[in-house]
């Protein structure tokens, strides 16, 4: 093993890892997709990464066994937003437009193959410490398989360990004397512990309304308890986001993600945060009429002045609609009964259980920062919407060398890449961060002001696009002079569909884009049509 101490370095090659440590230059903390991107664009521009991933093998959420999705989960979104902009899904998968977790598994894997990221990857390695040394960052992980302590120093980390690290787990009374199974939905699994059981899920979630889904298929019977109404969208949407007439049908139709992430569906007049709230729950609403046709789950227009959260589900309401799952609205666990199965709720009504899934979030679990990094970074494990204050989700101007991939709340593959190639051009000089001043001013208004705004949003980051844009932007990505001098029509319907804002993009190949983006679509229009994405059952 290595082991350097008052910031002596050895030689030392891992044969599991292929990395001689003298050369690492950039230490990246986590496997998962934002680990593995990083790793990769590190790669590519000559550095040499050591990935340090606590777990037995890659994939964060996605891993097999103790990744926190359950195996059966499908993605919300479809496999054209879950995927690197250099690695298509493969053609075997063409019929499946939203994958389950062992097919995003796999796809994580061929990307670590692919790119030859598996020799740079030091696995059952957890992260104990993360400190700055003399203008150097010094590392501090213990390696469960060699059962030793470790440390080096690099000029530049990437963490990457992910927003959902730690199980948020509320304190309910009596709840360790309860005779339910009490458990996060992080440990649901196979869904054995549910088979044949009176189960009641906890939580406003898109998790919990996924799960409340599932479990319906084996339990006995299915509560779903809720404080705050959701809007449940299907995965799949008219593609001019309009409602059908009555004497219509729906018409074409694109998954979610293809038909709400677009510049032009982001380009609104300014208008003030009242309106803008009031406005999504109206066009929701025109969206969600056969959830709004459930009475147990109609959300009335005098609430559209609040910000309502937004879960994708194909089965949910459906399910409710016919009974199969019952509804406790505006009610949470008030305690559960001593030595017995009973839980009592909020709203003054009580019931029994044999299983409790609590659908409560993740917290960010950063514990190896130390207290001045932590500090600087107004570090709060407890927010779960914000804990970290970065410069457009990335990075601080008073932490130099230091760069956070995919550390916040709600991630897309896309984000995390920008992210990434952002990181290794500043590691690499070829691009420079703002002034101090204006980083902090952005950071500020934008992202404290997240924090501190109430009510609380449910993403931190809602405009998908404009994130993007904005990251593109601050990496050196934004090449429109190249873009207009090589294709003048796609150069003008970006600038007329483009958000008023810092922002772009970069194209290697501008004269195959607007096919790409065709065959995307068309795709999608085709899987949506045959049905093929609906996963009723595990056999399928």
């Amino acid at each position: 093993g290595l082991s350097i101490r008052n910031g002596l370095i050895g030689h030392f090659t891992d044969a599991g890892a292929g990395t001689t440590m003298a050369k690492v230059n950039v230490i990246i903390v986590g496997a998962g997709p934002s680990g593995l991107c990083a790793a990769k664009e590190a790669k590519g521009e000559g550095l040499v990464p050591l990935v340090l991933e606590k777990e037995a093998g890659l994939g964060g959420v996605w891993r097999p066994e103790t990744g926190c999705a359950w195996d059966t989960m499908t993605t919300n979104l479809s496999k054209h937003t879950c995927a690197f902009s250099d690695f298509p899904w493969p053609s075997e998968d063409a019929g499946v437009l939203f994958p389950r977790k062992a097919s995003v598994h796999a796809y994580l894997e061929r990307y670590a193959a692919q790119f030859d990221l598996h020799e740079s990857i030091r696995y059952r390695c957890n992260v104990t410490g993360l400190e700055r040394r003399d203008n150097m960052w010094e590392v501090r992980w213990s390696d469960a398989i060699g059962g030793s302590e470790h440390a080096q120093v690099v000029p530049h980390v990437v963490v990457a360990s992910g927003v959902f690290a730690a199980p948020n787990v509320p304190v309910f009374e009596n709840v360790d004397k309860t005779t339910a199974k009490v458990i996060h939905s992080s440990s649901y699994g196979d869904g054995a512990v549910v088979k044949g059981k009176r189960v009641l899920v906890v939580g406003s979630s898109l998790t919990a309304l996924e799960l409340a889904a599932e479990v319906a298929c084996s339990a006995d019977s299915v509560t779903h308890a809720f404080r705050s109404p959701t809007w449940v969208l299907p995965r799949a949407l008219p593609a001019n986001l309009l409602p059908p007439k009555p004497d219509e049908g729906p018409g074409e139709m694109l998954p979610v993600d293809l038909a709400f992430y677009t510049r032009s569906f982001y380009t609104r007049p300014p208008v003030t945060r009242e309106q803008t709230i009031k406005g999504k729950n109206t066009f929701m609403a025109s969206l969600c009429t056969a959830q709004q046709a459930v009475p147990t789950l109609t959300i009335p227009a005098e609430l559209f002045s609040q910000p309502i959260n937004v879960a994708i589900s194909d089965r949910y309401v459906s399910a409710v609609s016919s009974g199969v799952i019952g509804v406790k609205r505006n009610a949470t666990i008030e305690r559960f009964g001593v030595g017995t199965d009973v839980v009592e709720f909020s709203n003054g009504t009580a019931a029994s259980f044999d299983v409790v899934i609590l659908c409560t979030g993740y917290r960010m679990d950063a514990h190896y920062l130390d207290a001045s990094t932590r500090e600087t970074l107004a570090y709060d494990d407890a927010d779960t919407l914000q804990p970290l204050v970065l410069y457009r989700a990335t990075v601080h101007p008073r932490l130099p060398g230091l760069f956070f991939v995919g550390m916040y709340k709600g991630p897309y593959f896309a984000v995390l890449e920008l992210q990434a190639k952002w990181a290794v051009r500043v590691f690499k000089g070829s691009v420079s961060l703002p002034g101090v001043e204006d980083m902090e001013a952005e950071m500020k208004e934008v992202d404290l002001a997240i924090r501190t705004t109430l009510p609380r949003l449910q993403f931190p980051h809602p405009d998908y696009v404009r994130m993007a844009d904005g990251i593109a932007s601050a990496a050196g990505l934004l090449e429109l002079d190249d873009l207009k001098a090589r294709d003048e029509d796609l150069y003008a319907r970006f600038i007329a569909a483009r958000v008023v804002c810092d922002g772009g993009f970069s194209l290697d190949d501008v004269p195959g884009y607007l096919d790409r983006v065709a065959e995307v679509v068309t795709a999608a229009k085709v899987s949506i049509r045959d049905r093929k994405y609906i996963e009723s059952d595990a056999s399928q």
